[in-house]
């Protein structure tokens, strides 16, 4: 950020003032890859920082109930700082003022880290469980090596540490699953593991815990790729969404709402739905299900899926009242993002129902990433959850690149033309509906092949550390 915030302030590093009546400005190349390296070097940072902290946080907790709270205010205020970046800093950006709207960010990032700073002696933290993709590597480097061995029919028969080591190394046991059976080779001791004093060679012999960790991240594959396709359609909140507020009247009284700051609803709808979650849903579905936390973390998601493809058809519904009421109004060959007499408020329920699809897909997902394994692999697993979003927009301008070299043909404008009152932007939402459902029946056979981790101890057995 404080990059970011030089290329707006030092005047080696701003573009040249540019008109707005005034075609053909340029910029130089080192500005512009000065830009673009602190934008990256912020990716970089969130990568880093995210999945870390919805770990942490989720360890100085003990209940499963208490984590599964956390994790749905984590997505609140995870969302929250977009109340403060949509209406505050926009309204000081869209003034011109972006010195300092991106300086105000930077001390608020700051601050961040202050606080937490200030925490650090009283967390709770295990101890580290080595690199997960060394350890994914040693399981499938002995399993090639002992290809042709023949398993046991007993799988007690095969290689597993002692409950101390696994204390040692800040681990838990994970009892021995049916899936996947080609690993398990990796667990069968031979007189060639070179296993000297009670030390083995790690890229000859692996414990069961070992293979378990990597059969259940290949196990949650289907389950994250299903959580990319939702992505994509949870992508047009800050995207099309934000291009058709543009085109709408967005007056409120004698003020004018930034088209990005109707997002704020969507941060609203989390609030909202995550208390009612709490306080409504989980008595209900307890008293149906007569599961103790109401829904399993698959069944929440799998009702996500469902109310995203709500969301979707009340976009598109939203949107072809909108094109209706610009041809009526005479809009059609306005100019870009003239507005057109419907207010941006009409687009408040599609905000809601994403809002209402976030807290239990996202949710659903941190949880079930952290709880489907060891605290050796708790990182990297919750970086799929996280990952799957940021994938998901990649697809989503990939899937808007395709649609618009397919629906140009023939010399049409296309869907997602420049002038929106001319395209068919119900017609993608439409296609995002389609791409949604087949996400959600991809999503039940997944969720129904999937078997929960088996866990042989609890969390309260391995030992913890303070700094």
């Amino acid at each position: 950020m404080i990059l970011l915030s030089l290329s707006v302030t030092m005047k080696s590093l701003k573009p040249p003032f540019c008109p707005r009546d005034r075609e053909g400005c340029s910029v130089s190349s080192g500005r512009v890859s000065f830009l673009f390296l602190s934008l990256y070097i912020i990716a970089v940072g969130s990568g880093g920082y995210l999945p870390a902290l919805q770990t942490l946080g989720a360890d100085q907790l003990d209940s499963e109930k208490q984590k599964t709270n956390f994790f749905g205010w984590l997505l609140f205020f995870t969302n929250a700082g977009g109340i403060l970046a949509n209406t505050v800093f926009v309204y000081i950006e869209n003034e011109g003022e972006w010195a300092l709207g991106y300086w105000l960010s930077t001390a608020t990032g700051g601050l961040a880290i202050l606080v937490f700073a200030l925490g650090v002696p009283t967390y709770r933290q295990y101890k580290p469980g080595g690199n997960p993709f060394v350890r994914f590597a040693q399981v499938l480097v002995s399993a090639f090596r002992k290809r042709n061995q023949q398993l046991p029919s007993n799988c007690h028969a095969l290689f597993e540490t002692s409950d101390k080591e696994h204390i040692e190394k800040g681990t838990r046991r994970i009892s021995h699953t049916m899936s996947f059976r080609f690993l398990d080779k990796a667990a069968i001791e031979t007189g060639s593991d070179d296993i000297h004093d009670n030390r083995r060679n790690p890229w000859r012999l692996c414990p069961v815990t070992q293979v378990e960790e990597m059969k259940c991240v290949c196990r949650m594959m289907p389950i994250w790729l299903c959580g990319v396709l939702f992505s994509v359609a949870n992508a047009q909140i800050t995207t099309l969404f934000v291009e058709q507020a543009a085109t709408m009247d967005n007056r409120l009284h004698h003020f004018k709402i930034p088209p990005a700051s109707i997002s704020i609803f969507n941060v609203v709808s989390i609030f909202v739905w995550n208390v009612a979650y709490n306080a409504i849903v989980i008595p209900l579905a307890r008293k149906l299900t007569g599961n103790s936390n109401g829904l399993t973390q698959l069944q929440r998601m799998t009702i996500g899926q469902v109310v995203s493809i709500g969301a979707m058809a009340v976009a598109a519904v939203v949107e072809m009242r909108r094109l209706q009421i610009a041809k009526e109004a005479g809009l059609l060959d306005a100019p870009p993002f003239a507005p057109v007499p419907m207010s941006i408020f009409w687009l408040v329920p599609q905000y809601c129902l994403l809002g209402l699809a976030q807290v239990f897909i996202v949710v659903g997902a941190l949880d079930f990433f952290y709880t489907e394994t060891s605290h050796s692999t708790r990182s990297l697993v919750g970086s799929l959850s996280l990952s799957s979003l940021a994938i998901g927009s990649y697809v989503s301008s990939l899937l808007v690149t395709v649609v618009m070299r397919v629906t140009k043909r023939g010399g049409s404008r296309g869907w997602i033309p420049t002038n929106l009152n001319r395209g068919h932007v119900d017609y993608f939402y439409w296609l995002l509906m389609g791409i949604s459902i087949i996400d959600l029946v991809m999503f039940v056979f997944a969720a129904r092949w999937y078997k929960y981790i088996p866990k042989q101890t609890d969390d309260s057995s391995i030992e913890q550390s303070n700094p």
